[in-house]
């Protein structure tokens, strides 16, 4: 009887004994809200990239700030062969992500990583890390990323593919060349061209994707003829392959998550800058590296959506261009025919314009 009695004094000691346990949470609702963002882009990434897990799976730190570059924040996600001294799991909802508080090594990643670098693959007690960094948008670019606090989530699985790429799968850079282009009114007018079609294709229908194939196709063929140093063949292709595939999982995971209205920029702001510059350099930069983002990340889209094997092919060293052109196969009429569809599709004559004036920025 005795006994009997004792138990529901011992459970509730235990009970008592658990409400005292000290929550061990996020330190603000900023940072509840960016992990919850990672989870849901965690939850969708194999569906666009099969195999691609590694925001579950590599370890990774994650630092915030309350005062600019101030890092009084970090976060470890998953597990490393040994976690640092200090480490304490979160014992609130993760959203399905294992992670870990260390304020203590927040020093010790001050002194090897300068300040201002957002993102970097680190050694930090024997263990290896990607860390990434809060920080408050400097430039257009990071304020089209910042949108509804988007800029760790959409940065981070930008990254972390490039890891899956070199890494986990071996890709490698399979004959690219880095060119620096010999820019003409004339090639920069069809570069104009490329990139004004590819944005117009990340809106189309379904039922539009097989000829925004033939668009891009030609476009990239009438570049590679005039292109005089082989920068179009040799170089922009190959980034189409490795850049493109990036941004199509960074772009397309966060348009199905976190951010549904991505959309209405495909070029991640770059269009803008170039626009608004009168800086040679930076048109210079957009044209030789920036825009091959947003066109190979739509080329991957519309491939992917007529059956092309892209995840197997471009780790074999295949670029966008020469999966569009083996599908398609177009003669030379076709191919004619396409770019004068696709010319008439926009204002070619404001775009010969434009091209003429960033030639002569190009120039100054």
């Amino acid at each position: 009887m005795k006994k009997l009695l004792l138990l529901p004094i011992i459970s509730l000691i235990i009970s008592c004994e658990t409400e005292k346990q000290e929550e061990i949470g996020f330190d603000s609702i900023y940072e509840e809200k960016i992990f919850k963002k990672i989870s849901d882009l965690n939850t969708v990434n194999d569906q666009y990239w099969s195999g691609y897990n590694s925001i579950s799976e590599l370890p990774l730190i994650i630092q915030f700030f309350t005062d600019v570059d101030d890092f009084n924040s970090t976060y470890i996600v998953n597990d490393p062969p040994s976690l640092p001294d200090g480490s304490v799991k979160l014992n609130v909802s993760t959203f399905g992500l294992n992670i870990y508080r260390n304020n203590a090594i927040t020093d010790e990643i001050a002194n090897m990583v300068e300040p201002l670098r957002s993102f970097a693959s680190i050694e930090l007690q024997g263990n290896q890390y990607f860390l990434m960094r809060q920080r408050d948008p400097r430039s257009t670019y990071d304020e089209f990323k910042n949108v509804d606090d988007n800029w760790i989530p959409t940065i981070l699985n930008h990254e972390l593919f490039h890891y899956f790429q070199f890494d986990i799968q071996q890709w490698g850079w399979s004959g690219q060349e880095y060119i620096e282009a010999e820019f003409t009114p004339e090639l920069i007018s069809h570069l104009l061209l490329l990139s004004e079609i590819s944005v117009q294709a990340y809106s189309a229908p379904d039922s539009e994707y097989l000829n925004y194939l033939k668009l891009y196709c030609a476009i990239m063929q009438t570049l590679m003829e005039i292109d005089s140093n082989g920068f179009i063949r040799n170089s922009a292709q190959y980034s189409e392959r490795i850049e493109g595939s990036a941004r199509y999982v960074e772009h397309f995971t966060a348009n199905a998550t976190i951010y549904p209205t991505i959309n209405f920029d495909p070029t991640h702001s770059w269009n803008e800058q170039l626009k608004s510059t009168s800086d040679g350099d930076i048109v210079n930069y957009i044209f030789q590296t920036r825009i091959w983002y947003h066109t190979g990340a739509i080329a991957t889209h519309l491939l992917r959506s007529k059956g092309i094997d892209v995840e197997n092919e471009y780790r074999a060293g295949k670029t966008p261009f020469q999966l569009t052109e083996s599908l398609l196969n177009l003669t030379n009429q076709e191919t004619v025919d396409a770019l004068t569809e696709a010319k008439n599709s926009v204002n070619w004559y404001n775009i010969q314009q434009d091209a003429q004036s960033y030639f002569d920025l190009i120039n100054e």
